[in-house]
Parts: structure tokens; sequence; C-alpha cells
């Protein structure tokens, strides 16, 4: 195992625990911001179209009352000159009718003659005359009798002005025809005004009412300024600013076309979803990357925390193994002797003594193995690098164990490359002899031992997997833990020593057991230098 006390303590500087939470309100927090933009953006587009609607309102209800000024006065002066010019013409007619009476023939061709619809006369003795016949019909009295000066008849579409003559009492009554007259209204009348101004580009419509207008339901945005109220809603489905403006004794209702405004907003709305799905996307695979590697240097700082606490493990159990080696070798050795004595000493022993005393050495024999398997591991490994070929060391290997392979009845089948590699002999010899004896006493009744080697580019990979009965569930880190070991009389150390072997050379060992196979991987690099000190403890 690499020495780690020369190791910097990156817990002293630690990464903070929650960076891709952080990283997550971030993103809200400019969610919100945008969002909140947008918000200030659409009200002010709102109030700026509902602003800018009211002026438009204002100014057409300013040119409705400009025009309905001007109507007003045009009628005025019209219905002075028609009071005029007729009022002169009943007068020289009342004139004529006093030198010589006018029968019908005359009036009508006087009539036809000054332009007029008809003439009518009611003489104060009570006789009358009208020309053209009947075309006041019995109206020309009511007129006489109201002296209502000028009187539009609408259905007949003429305008008739009575005159009365003070001496004499006659009343003359006088028709013109209204066809030009009422164009000339309708062209500078309300109506026409509206008409025009709903005529124009983004007005929607326009008109008046008497008195005050009813609130409208469907509004969902009001803004009042100067008494004028722009509520912005939908009619006939169509988005529109609805103005209401006092104008005389009612009220101008304008409609403005808000569809620029609804696109407008739709196209802020398309630009603030573009906004979110690209913040979205960045935030999302920046959590991950900022997820996934903190996950990683957790993974690194526990990784170097437990590397850390075998190596103080390591380190105790060596104190304890130089100890123990004092303590119990020596005593182990005289007994061990005492034993072979006895053991050469045996002619009047009996046979079962015998067996006993074998025994005896034997356990002797195996808690000294147990021993120097403890020294082994507790002592520092140093490497002496300088060529060599794995797959050699194999087939040595190999050869070495074929007495107890033959015994077991196992075979071993192999695949192997020529891979040479730089890296200490005798070490990479333990490392093979551990995994060939751990395979073995995994197969008491005999099987099959796969072997292979592979060279992957700068690594050169040995894979070896053999059956056994272990669980699948058991946690394939503990095989390489000291002493642990799923035989009853395993030592449990024989993994462990590859590990330290194999990471002394910068390389790594993994175990799997799946479906009750159990196999080591090793990968090696082709310089043993790469990725590892030249000396572990």
């Amino acid at each position: 195992m690499p020495l780690l006390k020369n190791r910097p303590d990156n817990r002293s500087n630690p990464l903070p625990v929650h960076l891709w939470q952080a990283n997550i309100l971030a993103f809200l927090l400019l969610f919100a911001i945008g969002a909140g933009v947008l918000a200030i953006q659409m009200h002010g587009l709102s109030r700026t179209f509902l602003n800018d609607a009211r002026d438009h309102a204002r100014l057409a209800a300013g040119i409705i009352i400009l025009n309905a000024r001007h109507a007003i006065t045009s009628q005025k002066v019209l219905k002075k000159i028609l009071e005029k010019q007729l009022g002169n013409t009943a007068a020289f007619v009342n004139y004529l009718d006093q030198v010589e009476p006018f029968s019908t023939s005359e009036l009508s061709a006087f009539a036809k003659e000054a332009g007029l619809a008809g003439v009518g006369i009611i003489r104060s003795d009570g006789s009358a005359t009208q020309g053209p016949d009947n075309w006041l019909s019995d109206h020309g009295r009511e007129v006489c009798s109201k002296h209502a000066g000028l009187v539009r008849f609408r259905d007949r579409h003429l305008f008739v002005h009575a005159v009365i003559d003070s001496e004499t009492g006659t009343c003359v009554y006088l028709g013109i025809r209204a066809d030009d007259i009422e164009k000339l209204h309708e062209r500078i009348g309300l109506e026409n005004t509206l008409k025009q101004i709903r005529e124009l580009n983004g007005i929607a419509f326009a008109y008046f009412t008497q008195g005050k207008a009813g609130k409208n339901n469907n509004s969902h945005v009001t803004q009042k300024e100067n008494d004028a109220t722009a509520v912005l809603t939908r009619r006939d489905g169509i988005p529109v600013v609805e103005v209401t403006m006092p104008a005389g004794s009612g009220q101008l209702i304008l409609g403005m076309d808000a569809a620029p405004l609804f696109a407008t907003r739709v196209r802020l709305l398309r630009y603030f979803i573009m906004f979110s799905a690209v913040l979205l996307t960045v935030g999302t695979i920046l959590t991950y990357v900022l997820y996934r590697f903190q996950k990683a240097y957790l993974r690194k700082v526990r990784a170097y925390e437990r590397r850390l606490a075998d190596q103080r493990e390591e380190a105790a159990m060596g104190r304890a193994a130089a100890g123990i080696a004092h303590e119990i070798r020596n005593p182990l050795n005289s007994v061990a002797m005492g034993l072979q004595r006895m053991q050469f000493d045996t002619r009047g022993e009996k046979e079962s003594q015998k067996k006993l005393l074998k025994v005896m050495l034997k356990e002797i024999r195996r808690t000294d193995r147990i021993i120097s398997g403890l020294l082994s591991y507790s002592r520092p490994i140093t490497i002496n690098s300088r060529p060599v070929v794995l797959a050699d060391v194999f087939r040595e290997q190999v050869e070495l164990a074929s007495q107890a392979t033959l015994a077991q009845g196992i075979t071993v089948s192999s695949n192997l490359q020529e891979c040479t590699q730089t890296g200490d002999p005798d070490l990479l010899r333990q490392v093979v002899s551990n995994l060939i004896k751990n395979a073995i006493e995994a197969l008491p009744d005999g099987g099959e031992i796969r072997a292979s080697i592979r060279c992957q580019g700068e690594y050169v990979r040995m894979v070896m997997s053999n059956r056994c009965g272990e669980d699948n569930t058991v946690d394939h880190e503990r095989f390489f833990e000291p002493y642990f070991t799923t035989r009853t009389r395993g030592t449990g150390l024989g993994l462990a020593i590859c590990r330290r072997i194999v990471e002394v050379h910068g390389g790594t060992i993994n175990a799997d057991v799946h479906q009750g196979i159990f196999t080591v991987t090793v990968t090696l690099p082709v310089d043993a230098r790469v990725g590892a000190d030249s000396t572990a403890t």
C-alpha cells in the first residue's frame, strides 16, 4: 500500500456539502429574477398601451366634439339662410297674391321656376291655394296655425317655412327639398364622424351613448385618469382596450385594437419560456455535474480516510506482530523441539500417543505459519523493479502447485499473453502463489481454475476464477480485509497481502462472486513506478 503519511490532509479544506443544492437555489433565484422582470415588462407594456389608447380616445373625442359643434353651427347658419331666403320669397308671393290671387297652376309654375317643392297660400278670408296641388295636404294649415317657422318633414324629405302677414293675416308657406341638406347633415353629423373613426387603423369600435355606460364584467385591467377610463377586455373574442370618455351630455366609447399588445405579450412570454428552458437545461446539467463531482470527491475523501485507517491498523498490527513473535515464537520453538525429542523416543509408547504427538507438531507448525503470515503482512514492502513476464510467473507457480492440484482433481486452463513489464518478480510470485493456493483451498472436491493474462496498452490484466460456495450477498471489499475468510482453517491474510503488493506496484485488485463463481481481477501497470511509491507499510 502506498505511503499516506506525506499526503496533504484534504479534509482541512472540505468542499461544501450541499454545493449542488446551492447551485439549484442560484438557478431558482435567476428564474425568479427573470419572472419578476417579465412581470414588470408586462405591467409596463399594459400601462403604456392603456395610456396610448386613452390619448387616442381623447384625441378622437376632441375631433367628435369639434365636429359636433361645427355641425350645430352649420345647422343654425343653414336654418337662418333658409328662413331668410324662404321668407323673402314668401313676402314676394304674398305681394303678387294681393295684386291678383294665384291659381293652383300659377303657384305650381312659380314653385318650379323658383326651385321649390311647392307653395301654399291661406288667405284671411279662409280661402287656400297650393301648387302643385296637394303637395303638403292639410299640413299647410297646421304649419300656419302653429307659427312654426321652419319645419322639417322627415318622411317627405321637406323643409317648410311659413310666413304670416301681420297686416292682412295671410299665411304663405313654401317647401324646399331636403335631400341635399340631409346629405350635408350626414356628412358632417356625429354618425358619419364615428363611422370614419371606426375605419381608422387600430380602432375596433366607436359609438356615443347618452348618460353613463355600465361596467364591463369581462375586463381585467383598468386605468382611470382625468375622467377617462381604459379597460383591457375582449369583444367577440378579440382583445380590445375599451376607453370611456365624457363627451357633452353623453359618453364616447372607443375600442382600440389590443392585438399588438397581446402579440407583444405572447412574444415576451415565448422569450421567457425559451430563457426558462435554457436556464433549466443548463441548471440541470451543471447541477448534475456538481452532484457527480461532489459524490466523486466524497468517495475520494472516504477512500482516503479508509486507507488512512487501514494504514493505522496495519501499523498497530505490525507492532502487535512483533510482540507476538517475540513472546510466542520462542516458547513455541521450545515446545516443538520437545515434541520432536519425544517423537524420536517413542519405542515404548502407544500408537495413539504417537498420533497425538504428530497432531500437536502439525498444529504448532500451523501456528508458526500464522505468525509468519502476520509478520509478512505487517512488514514494510520494498519493490525491486526489473523486467518480468507475468505469464512465466504464472506457469512457474502452477508447476509448483501441480502436486496439490493433481491430488484434489483440479485442472488449470489458461489463456496467457506474453506481456513484459517492470516489477518485483518475487512479490509478483507471492501474489500468483497466494491466488492459486486460495483457489485450490476453495476446491477440496476438485474443479477447474481458469486464468487469463491480457496486454491492454499501459496495463497488464490477469483474471482468475473458480467455483466457490460463498453467498453473493458477501461484501466483496471484505475479501481483502486482514483475517477475513470463509473457510474454517484459513488465516485470512492471503488476499490482504496480495492487495498490498498489487497496490505498491500501482495496480488494483478486485474480487467478485457471481452465480457461484469467484473471480479475482488484477490490473498492473506496465511500469511499476506509475501511480506508486517504491515502499509501503
